[in-house]
């Protein structure tokens, strides 16, 4: 056939696939054989028994009765678009496997594959494998590509699906959910050049997070911020058959999994979201954007008066609401270690209310390269010592927490990071999750400050833990200047370990300075109290103090 005759046979092809698209037709047949290819996300898609593929094999039984769909699942933890490229290339005798026990994956991908769907990214982000500038996402894009290739070559395809990279962190502003954006779009074009599908499993699990939050201040859509639970996983699916036309199968998920979000009897609900919209500059004074909404499901209660009561000393925009959805804008000082707001719907005589809580802040200066810290020599141990620099020994003596932070020709600004549900380490007032001010980059370092003022002296502890499933963290902690920790936590038992400190009388100063080598990166420092004190009579700022004894 001559190139002429086939450019106009495929374009032909192209055409005829998106009106079938368009006209919502089936693009699955009864006997497909459908391999699914990417990270832990797909080894959990057969492995949990609510796993995506696992979901649509129920569908699509449940919607053809008489058809014979074949789902394969081919996931492998940590794997990125790079290193997939091996397994695809992989043709020894020898077995490989991944994540699902007995799939292997040399005699799947030869098997073939009717229709083939790529879901890969999240590890490119997570580790990273992907550098935040234009040039790595091309190089990125490039890899794709060849992979691609590769797969449709081996497993020769009828149809080939993209998925884009789901939620990274439960925030779209943070870096990695702009990046991830970015990169989805990439998926999106690749799809597109090479005469793919593309479908948004990605925009599938944030819209997801948006219609769980309505009802669910708590809803979670992956619960460690990057393997989607049951009805994530459901999103995944969804979005799948509906864009392979299957919409019947999609629609028995939906009920099944998604219908009912909200416990049955529980409406009217009344939901919101929290967030930090700006602070104050260098002045403890922050200001938060309350969201909330109020979902009457199928009762007679279409809107109802919405109110919100205040700590002393806050203040708000207006005093109330009326409607199914609104936005109060608080500003206040949070010194107490969480600070309660009450949010309060009354619709005829149903009343609903939720306690709001704001964790106090850190003043945090994240991002810093500092490679030295981990010494490669030994298999990248932390050696805290080496990773010193001039700034550190001004930050122990209290100094320079205004001044912008400099590293290799950067400024590295201090900010005001107020711990969020959208976050590893969640409303912890302790935590700190550094994804939601930096890329995380691998040897990414950062600084955490805090002062907590005592009315008297007394004993207490520090302690350090960290809620991340993957990555290596080291800490160093000073209190008043003096060290009392340096080490590896995640190497701790646990992730996990207390030290003894002295709360002086007046302000004291805790400073921590948190080294990442990759994936991963959270930690909390959470101050305990000795001999039953419960230690409610402190205060915290984010800002250091102007003067002994206040702000």
């Amino acid at each position: 056939m001559n190139k002429r005759a086939y450019a106009i046979l495929f374009t032909a092809g192209m055409l005829f696939g998106c009106a079938v698209r368009v006209r919502g037709e089936r693009l699955l047949r009864p006997n497909d054989r459908v391999v699914f290819v990417g990270d832990s996300i797909t080894g959990h898609s057969m492995n949990l028994a609510d796993g995506y593929c696992r979901q649509m094999t129920w569908a699509l039984k449940q919607a053809h009765p008489d058809g014979a769909h074949t789902l394969v699942s081919l996931g492998g933890s940590g794997q990125g678009v790079g290193s997939w490229m091996g397994r695809a290339t992989y043709t020894n005798s020898e077995p490989a496997y991944l994540d699902i026990r007995g799939i292997e994956v040399r005699t799947t991908l030869d098997a073939g594959a009717d229709v083939l769907v790529i879901m890969l990214g999240m590890n490119d982000l997570l580790a990273p494998y992907v550098g935040d500038t234009p040039e790595a996402i091309g190089k990125w894009r490039g890899q794709y590509e060849s992979l691609l290739r590769v797969l449709r070559a081996r497993t020769h395809p009828r149809l080939t699906a993209l998925c884009s990279v789901t939620l990274l962190t439960e925030d779209d502003r943070s870096p990695k959910n702009v990046m991830r954006d970015r990169l989805n779009r990439e998926i999106a074009a690749l799809a597109k050049a090479e005469g793919c599908l593309y479908v948004p499993t990605g925009e599938a699990t944030r819209d997801l997070l948006r219609r769980g939050r309505k009802l669910d201040p708590g809803f979670h859509v992956a619960r460690d911020f990057v393997h989607p639970g049951a009805a994530g996983h459901a999103a995944i699916a969804t979005a799948m058959l509906k864009g392979l036309g299957e919409t019947h199968a999609a629609r028995l998920i939906e009920d099944r999994y998604l219908g009912a979000l909200a416990p049955a009897g529980s409406y009217p609900v009344l939901s919101y979201e929290i967030a930090a919209r700006s602070h104050g500059g260098n002045t403890q004074t922050n200001t938060y954007t309350l969201t909330y909404w109020w979902s009457a499901g199928a009762t007679s209660n279409r809107s109802a008066a919405v109110t919100l009561a205040l700590p002393a000393g806050w203040r708000l925009d207006s005093q109330a609401h009326t409607g199914t959805d609104g936005v109060f804008t608080v500003t206040g000082c949070p010194d107490a270690l969480t600070n309660g707001l009450v949010l309060r719907a009354r619709a005829a005589d149903v009343e609903r209310a939720r306690t709001v809580t704001v964790p106090t802040s850190w003043r945090i200066c994240a991002g810093l390269p500092n490679p030295s810290a981990w010494s490669s020599t030994s298999g990248f141990t932390y050696t805290p010592t080496k990773g010193l620099r001039d700034t550190d020994r001004s930050l122990i003596l209290g100094e320079g927490f205004f001044a912008p932070l400099a590293k290799e020709g950067t400024v590295f600004p201090w900010v005001i990071h107020t711990p969020s549900v959208n976050y590893t380490g969640g409303e912890d007032p302790a935590s700190v999750d550094p994804f939601a001010l930096t890329f995380g980059k691998a040897f990414e370092s950062l600084y955490a400050a805090r002062w907590i003022y005592s009315a008297r002296r007394r004993e207490a502890g520090l302690h350090l833990s960290s809620s991340v499933f993957a990555g290596t963290i080291g800490l160093c902690v000073w209190l008043n200047g003096t060290r009392c920790y340096a080490g590896t936590l995640t190497a701790e038992p646990k992730k996990s370990a207390r030290v003894g400190v002295t709360l002086e009388a007046g302000w004291n100063r805790l400073l921590i300075k948190a080294d990442h080598t990759t994936w991963q990166w959270q930690f909390a420092c959470a101050v305990e109290g000795r001999d039953g004190d419960d230690l409610g009579d402190l205060r915290y700022a984010a800002v250091p103090p102007t003067r002994e004894g206040g702000l």
